[in-house]
């Protein structure tokens, strides 16, 4: 059986684990260490995603998807309002902006996240995502998996763990080739990561394309040049969540040149330390023929899809602030 395992100390199920047997496996790595998890093992971990994706409701004819990029300063949050009436929660900003998003969740009459995704375990996206276990049900996790040596110690994380281990929920390994939601003309599948031993948190991160009928929404978490060069799906995408916050190391011409967004967004702080976004990150988005949405300057941005044609709402707030949603 596909066994649960001890992460820092931490007891967390995995899937098809018994409670019992958990004390049998010791995983070193942010999810499920790549030295631990066997080829026939990981079979059973992808087909039993294949299992959950099966299970998910066809959007009724008309219905909307919203993508709400979240406000949340130097981080990254997206709010996913599925037209299955599911949710989908990728990232959850830093610590402080746990009960933000919790609120901003709240506030549109969702208690539940069908599909948690941690793109990689980074404080500045996994910062609120404790809180948001802690506080609404939760279906489905997704988590990637590391090497030892990748492994991160931080008090977020090892908080992220025990509120997994609290509720008794099971971590499922984010890589490439997942498909996390398929049924109709609605599917999220994960492209990235591709490999492991990065020695670089950001490469492992879980990078997620999001098709409703004609449009495609694509989210790379923190990803670089090195995961970029790594993905052989399909890119082509209409939004691109651009990578890393815009950073240099990011988004690269040739990775570009295959997504050729029409839009782009870029979640970052205003001031942010890091000079991010980097102006040669911008100057290929300009060039590229994207436009480009940055929630330091617009705050909460709200894409709507009817499956055919996008509509975007600049919101010009903060979550805290609540601007209305799109009706």
């Amino acid at each position: 059986m596909y066994c649960g395992f001890i992460y820092l100390g931490i007891a967390v199920n995995a899937t098809g684990c018994s409670q019992s047997a958990l004390s049998n496996s010791i995983v070193e790595g942010s999810s499920i260490s790549e030295s631990t998890v066997s080829s026939s093992k990981s079979e059973q971990v992808s087909n039993a995603a294949k299992s959950i994706a099966a299970t998910a409701a066809t959007p009724l004819s008309g219905a909307k998807l919203k993508v709400n990029y979240l406000d949340v300063g130097q981080g990254d949050s997206e709010f996913v309002e599925l037209p299955n009436k599911q949710t989908m929660l990728i990232d959850a900003g830093n610590p402080e902006n746990g009960r933000e998003i919790i609120s901003y969740i709240t506030s549109r009459g969702y208690h539940k996240i069908d599909y948690l995704i941690a793109t990689h375990p980074h404080s500045d996206h996994i910062g609120g995502m404790a809180a948001v276990i802690n506080s609404l049900d939760i279906g489905t996790i997704y988590m990637p998996k590391t090497s030892s040596a990748d492994t991160p110690t931080t008090s977020v994380y090892r908080r992220l763990l025990k509120a997994i281990q609290n509720k008794g929920l099971q971590i499922h390994t984010a890589k490439a080739g997942v498909t996390i939601l398929n049924t109709g003309n609605l599917s999220a599948k994960m492209l990235a990561p591709n490999g492991t031993g990065y020695g670089d948190l950001n490469q492992y991160s879980a990078v997620i394309m999001l098709t409703y009928g004609k449009n495609k929404f694509l989210f790379m978490g923190d990803a670089g040049n090195v995961s970029e060069a790594q993905i052989t799906a399909n890119v082509k995408a209409d939004v691109l969540k651009v990578g890393h916050h815009g950073s240099r190391t990011a988004t690269g011409q040739e990775f570009l040149n295959k997504v050729h967004p029409k839009q782009a967004v870029i979640e970052v702080g205003a001031g942010n330390k890091y000079g991010h976004p980097a102006q040669q990150t911008l100057n290929r988005l300009k060039a590229i023929g994207a436009t480009v949405y940055r929630t330091d300057q617009y705050g909460t941005i709200i894409f709507t899809s009817d499956g055919n044609t996008i509509a975007v709402n600049k919101n010009a707030s903060s979550i805290k602030e609540q601007a209305p949603p799109i009706n």
